[in-house]
């Protein structure tokens, strides 16, 4: 479905902020959901612990307004908060691109690379992965996959049967158990069992050189490197460009 000129500038703006309010959203989602804090109840600074107020939580612009710092103890906010509004706002653009601004399949995709992006930076930040994020990230890759007609499930058994593996071998070192659920919602995001595979070597392989340049600059043994932000970008590449992908490894 193609829209109007006017009703297509109106469609982004819509979804762009609808990126910056679950960037804002997300912010809270990646801090209590890995503490087992409950979601609801308002917003405090994480210095001080003041309530803050409906001036204070508009996404990006209380950031700048407060030039960065908490209104009631003077401390610096981290930039965190910014950047994964800016992040959230980002995929939501790149989900209207990639659908043509079809309204409900925008919302998926959006809703999927926004669960994927949350799940990297809680991974990175706490090394735990939420299953409501990843439950999330499961319904939206559902709802993607119908509005491509292509709903199946063998991406899901075969990603499920690759980390499956390598937890029972490792019993549980080398990934855990929220890295095989998240491979199984990455699965159905990208459907087929190739573009599965293909999401999986390019975690690996991105990881692989990550942790390399991290154990060549700070060698500490048995230092723990989260895999979630690997799968996350592996996931996130097959669901843009898998074709592409695939037609370059000739699967």
């Amino acid at each position: 479905m193609v829209l109007p000129p006017l009703a297509g500038v109106l469609f982004f703006v819509l979804a762009i902020a609808l990126g910056l309010v679950l960037g804002s959203f997300g912010t809270v989602l990646s801090h209590r959901l890995p503490r087992g804090e409950t979601i609801g109840g308002r917003s405090r600074c994480p210095s001080c612990g003041r309530v803050l107020t409906a001036f204070e939580l508009i996404p990006i612009v209380s950031y700048l307004m407060l030039g960065g710092r908490c209104r009631g103890c003077g401390r610096r906010i981290s930039a965190f908060y910014p950047l994964v509004e800016l992040a959230s706002a980002a995929v939501f653009a790149v989900a209207i691109i990639e659908t043509g601004a079809a309204p409900l399949h925008t919302l998926a995709l959006g809703m999927a690379l926004w669960a994927l992006m949350l799940i990297a930076v809680t991974d990175a930040r706490t090394q735990k992965i939420p299953d409501a994020l990843t439950g999330i990230l499961a319904v939206a890759a559902l709802g993607h996959r119908f509005f491509l007609d292509d709903l199946r499930i063998d991406g899901a058994f075969a990603a499920l049967a690759v980390l499956g593996a390598q937890w029972i071998v490792s019993r549980g070192r080398w990934v855990g158990t929220g890295d095989l659920f998240l491979a199984a919602a990455i699965g159905l995001l990208v459907g087929s069992w190739a573009h599965a595979l293909i999401a999986l070597g390019l975690a690996y392989i991105i990881g692989a050189v990550f942790a390399a340049g991290v154990l060549l600059r700070r060698p500490v043994l048995g230092q723990r490197i989260a895999f979630g932000p690997f799968l996350a970008l592996g996931a996130a590449s097959v669901a843009l460009w898998g074709d592409w992908l695939a037609s370059v490894m000739r699967i």
